[in-house]
């Protein structure tokens, strides 16, 4: 097998790895990754280092619907940001009511929702988005993370402030003290995976970072 390339928070195209997970079939590495569009992905590490895998699958999606009028008015009216808000509100629905998505078990499965204003009307949440603090490199976040997509209770973040928010980001507790792994990993120098893999053969977070 070949070395282990870290690719935690980094980029590739338009996704950002997070944590290296267990794969089911493949031997070569497997990472989860954040999409731009909000979407967590898994694929294997050097499909997406070598662009054979660019994002969840939004790209597609665009790319089959770029010819429709709501697209076609991104490239005279809002530029890229209409473009990307476009690809936020179509991560956001798939989350929500689409099974196969591998964001649907922490949002949809819970009963995590679209507003009825937004649901089937992108250029109405673009719209709403435009008027209430988007700016490029932001990504959608929800204020109550046990209420559905809404504007009074969505807002904008930076990718890295998503990537801390997300639930599959590992807390753990040592001397009363929370942080998220990555964070522990840092403070440390000891790898992520490293800590991780300590408490999961039985020992306790103190002396995982030993």
């Amino acid at each position: 097998m070949p070395p282990l390339v870290d690719m935690a928070g980094k980029k590739y195209g338009r996704l950002t790895a997070i944590k290296r997970v267990e794969p089911s079939v493949s031997i070569r590495p497997v990472w989860l990754f954040l999409c731009e569009c909000g979407n967590t992905h898994i694929a294997r590490g050097d499909d997406v280092r070598s662009g054979r895998t660019r994002s969840c699958g939004c790209l597609h999606h665009e790319n089959a619907v770029s010819k429709l009028p709501l697209m076609h008015a991104a490239s005279t009216t809002h530029g890229q940001s209409y473009t990307h808000l476009y690809r936020l509100w179509y991560g956001m629905k798939g989350r929500c009511y689409t099974k196969s998505n591998t964001g649907y078990p922490r949002y949809g499965a819970k009963g995590i929702t679209v507003c009825e204003e937004w649901i089937n009307n992108p250029e109405a949440f673009i719209n709403w988005a435009l008027e209430n603090g988007f700016k490029k490199g932001l990504s959608i976040d929800r204020i109550d993370g046990t209420k559905g997509y809404s504007p009074d209770n969505c807002r904008y973040v930076t990718m890295a402030e998503q990537m801390r928010n997300i639930n599959c980001n590992v807390k753990i507790t040592i001397n009363g003290i929370t942080k998220i792994l990555a964070d522990w990993s840092k403070e440390t120098g000891i790898h992520r995976d490293t800590i991780e893999g300590r408490i999961r053969r039985g020992l306790s977070p103190e002396e995982a970072i030993r």
